[in-house]
């Protein structure tokens, strides 16, 4: 086996295919007739599939669903490797279909070091894609022009000078004992050595081998895909709603590793409360789909109840959203850069819910209320918008820990005060005021997190009463059985959290 020294790419060319919502027909530039050829073929019989499969929800999942990298080896789609990023979109007229910024490869890079050497360019591509859907009026030849340029983003992959470049007979290395020698320009070469092993024995493995990857959406948990072609269209639900075992996708068993504690998190650790909870949701007696969602993470101090809005389509969208950002922030924490690391996450899926529906991709008021209790070590700290509350029980005495952002509309035929209406709500203005109470936490404290479905219907009194009963988990079946047999007009949800010695 030998090497040779060449640059790996000489010029790149990125262009696009799809649709923009300001045209209403397919958009194409700097695209080979053979890449298109496979490319539209395979998106139409997967959108076909996952329509069948979906049924009515499958609008929303489409347009919800998450911009997806890719690199394709060569065979895969057109004789070149492509690499690029995929998005929803839609067209003037209302038709559905993905948009795709894509640059054609050298025929003989390896594609793994694509995707592991150019996260520059799929992150710079990813943002144009979503920042030119999120417009109102998109200006179609200054967006082909900055598709043009994100060949910068690719320049250093040939590199000024000379690199190593492995045969991709050099994949035999990974399979036999032998011992062997591999030319570098510099100790800073290795990753590009190895990398390229990585690449031909995958290639070899699978052929064409095409790769996928996506930092996730609401429904669908941050994934890499790897496969030999394109996927099948019976697997292309799983894009959009994340269900991999449904649309035929094996998965790989995996876990994630924390980090050790450091001393000062220890010694905090020493000091803390500790802390033990219990939680459950239910759809209620008259809602077909519940828009409620739930965090409950005791072993982070983390608990959350989000309500979708007034029944809207996209209330469960929206609020599932808001729980996903939230329950995994950074464990090592001190509580007031938790308290900053929550309102940066609420404010991130506010804009993007906020823009999703300013360009009618979710339902015009698609937003969620969000109420959070944080603990670390011996404080606490409540962040609501909306009317989903946080009572405490201390040394007998319930405290309503939050207010509600609502006002009361007069019903139309009776003029009794009974319909609320949200004031504040994640989604649906530019910006969302976030309130946080912060406090001292006490071994005895009880904390229940709940949804409006409950406190409609259950009294302060009874939800005193009930706090007081030793059972965790009975406390929560027993306030939601009282809202169920209080008519269950709503989403009910209940989360107990009680600090302890």
């Amino acid at each position: 086996m030998a090497a040779i020294r060449l640059r790996l790419v000489k010029q790149l060319d990125v262009g696009f295919y799809g649709k923009l919502p300001t045209h209403g027909d397919f958009l194409r530039r700097r695209t080979s007739d053979a890449f298109v050829a496979g490319w539209d073929a395979w998106l139409q019989a997967g959108m076909t599939a996952s329509q069948a499969a979906l049924g009515d929800r499958w609008l929303d999942v489409y347009l919800t669903s998450p911009a997806w990298r890719f690199v394709c080896a060569a065979g895969a789609c057109g004789p070149a490797p492509v690499a690029g990023v995929l998005v929803p979109s839609i067209d003037r007229v209302g038709r559905y279909f993905p948009l795709t910024v894509v640059a054609q490869l050298s025929p003989d890079i390896p594609i793994v070091t694509v995707a592991t050497q150019a996260p520059a360019f799929f992150t710079a591509a990813e943002r144009l894609l979503v920042d030119t859907l999120a417009v109102e009026n998109v200006n179609f030849e200054r967006f082909d022009a900055r598709v043009a340029d994100l060949r910068a983003e690719l320049a250093h992959l040939g590199g000024a000078g000379t690199e190593v470049v492995l045969q991709p007979a050099a994949a035999s290395l990974l399979l036999g004992g032998a011992n062997w020698q591999l030319p570098i320009e510099s100790t800073g070469d290795l990753w590009t050595v190895f990398g390229q092993l990585l690449s031909r024995q995958m290639e070899g493995a699978y052929q064409p081998l095409v790769m996928w990857w996506t930092e996730g959406s609401a429904m669908v948990d941050p994934s890499c895909l790897i496969g030999a072609g394109l996927p099948s269209p019976p697997t292309f639900g799983a894009f959009l709603d994340g269900t991999w075992a449904k649309h035929r996708w094996r998965a790989v068993p995996a876990h994630v590793t924390r980090p050790e504690p450091s001393v000062e998190e220890s010694l905090l650790d020493l000091a803390a409360v500790r802390m033990r909870s219990a939680a459950a949701t239910d759809v209620g007696r008259v809602r077909t789909i519940n828009q409620d969602a739930f965090v409950e993470r005791p072993e982070l101090g983390l608990w959350v109840v989000a309500d979708g809005l007034g029944g809207h389509r996209d209330g469960e969208i929206a609020s599932r959203e808001v729980c996903d950002a939230l329950a995994d922030l950074p464990p090592g924490s001190d509580l007031d850069h938790l308290v900053d690391a929550a309102l940066e996450r609420i404010k991130q899926v506010n804009d993007h819910l906020y823009r999703a529906s300013s360009r009618s991709i979710l339902t015009d008021r698609c937003g969620s209320t969000v109420v959070a209790l944080l603990v670390r070590g011996t404080r606490c700290a409540v962040l609501w918008a909306g009317d989903s509350r946080v009572y405490r029980l201390r040394a007998g005495q319930l405290d309503r820990l939050t207010t509600d952002h609502s006002v009361e509309e007069a019903d139309p035929v009776t003029g009794r005060q009974e319909a609320h209406a949200i004031t504040r709500a994640v989604g649906v203005s530019a910006a969302v005021p976030v309130d946080v109470y912060r406090d001292e936490l006490r071994a005895g404290d009880r904390f229940l997190l709940c949804s409006d479905g409950l406190t409609r219907i259950v009294t302060d009194a009874q939800v005193q009463e009930w706090l007081t009963k030793p059972d965790l988990r009975g406390i929560v079946t027993g306030l939601i059985g009282l809202a169920l047999d209080g008519g269950g007009p709503d989403n009910v949800t209940a989360v107990i959290a009680e600090a302890y010695e």
